[in-house]
């Protein structure tokens, strides 16, 4: 076994890799990390808890990580479940939890990890984000009171935020939608309950691009083909094609990274930007740069050029496949 001394030796060569950018290479990076830690608080017990410190953020960010990038669901949850048990008195990992297990169906499970999380103390930008996730578990429990509750107080701080107006949009559709046709959502958006087959028919004529979210995938449907769209680059378009006026850099990692988007790297948004904007052409056939534009620095949808909507796809419900899902106009 290692001594202390060769330990730190190792700690102090393995943070100084941290330029690694590549998201495979730093989840290994980061696994890296816990290991060395795990071993430093074998072997020198006086100072356990500065390691447990470290050791809980570096869960944080492999979970986080896997929540984000990699949209491995199970390893996410395993990941901040850890980080929760490391350093209970850190709201992070539980609110990361709330959202992963509202994904996953735990409705109750995500209602407590997000009590949790606002009990130990988060600012208003997250507080005001988990309660449009509290609002829509409550609504899938049937629990309409609790829901509506939510949702109005985050549509009366949305009015002057509008990042946080973006976010709260797909809450509004899930929540508000209940019957088919056209049904009010805010000034400038509305919601229309449309089939697969509504959607392929004018796509396919080329009136239009929907971005189509499932549960568990996500797909943009153009004239030329459909592409299939990663959990990041999802999240990206669809801030995007939601948003009015467009969304700066700052703002869409804020959107993106949903807990403190200081964290993230500068060039991060306009790397999967760049992957975007390939994937829209392929879909098109238009060039992505034309579609997704940049414009007095902030990132917009060219809906003059083609209309780009967004789709959330209902889940199934009693093992009946449903086709039918929520369109944001």
């Amino acid at each position: 076994m290692e001594n202390i001394l060769q330990l730190k030796q190792q700690l102090y060569d393995w943070e100084n890799m941290q330029g690694i950018d590549e998201e495979e290479e730093e989840q290994e990076w980061i696994q890296s990390g816990i290991t060395l830690y795990e071993k430093c608080i074998k072997v020198d017990k006086e100072n356990k808890s500065e390691y447990l410190q470290e050791l809980s953020r570096l869960y944080l960010n492999l979970g986080r990580n896997e929540k984000m990038k990699f949209a491995n669901f199970e390893r996410a949850v395993r990941n901040l479940k850890q980080a929760a048990y490391i350093a209970p008195e850190d709201p992070r990992p539980c609110y990361h939890l709330s959202f992963l297990l509202e994904k996953k169906g735990n409705y109750e499970g995500a209602l407590f990890y997000a009590e949790r999380a606002l009990k130990l103390g988060l600012d208003d930008k997250q507080s005001y984000k988990l309660f449009c996730n509290m609002a829509l578990c409550y609504y899938r429990l049937l629990l309409f009171k609790d829901a509506y509750s939510y949702l109005f107080k985050v549509e009366e701080k949305a009015r002057e935020d509008r990042v946080l107006s973006t976010f709260l949009t797909p809450y509004q559709a899930k929540i508000k939608v209940k019957k088919k046709g056209y049904i009010p959502l805010t000034e400038q958006h509305g919601t229309l309950v449309e089939t697969e087959d509504d959607i392929e028919y004018s796509v396919s004529n080329g009136e239009r691009a929907v971005l189509i979210i499932h549960p568990y995938r996500t797909e943009l449907n153009g004239s030329e083909e459909c592409v299939s769209f990663s959990t990041v680059n999802t999240q990206i378009l669809e801030a995007v094609m939601l948003s009015k006026d467009g969304l700066t850099v700052a703002q869409l990692s804020e959107v993106l990274w949903e807990y403190n988007a200081s964290e993230m790297s500068s060039s991060y948004v306009p790397r999967m930007v760049r992957s975007i904007r390939s994937d829209i052409e392929k879909a098109t056939g238009i060039d992505g740069k034309q579609l997704l534009k940049m414009t007095n620095g902030h990132y917009v949808w060219n809906h003059e050029c083609l209309k780009g909507n967004v789709h959330y796809k209902h889940n199934s419900r009693r093992g009946v496949r449903s086709r039918e899902g929520i369109t944001i106009l």
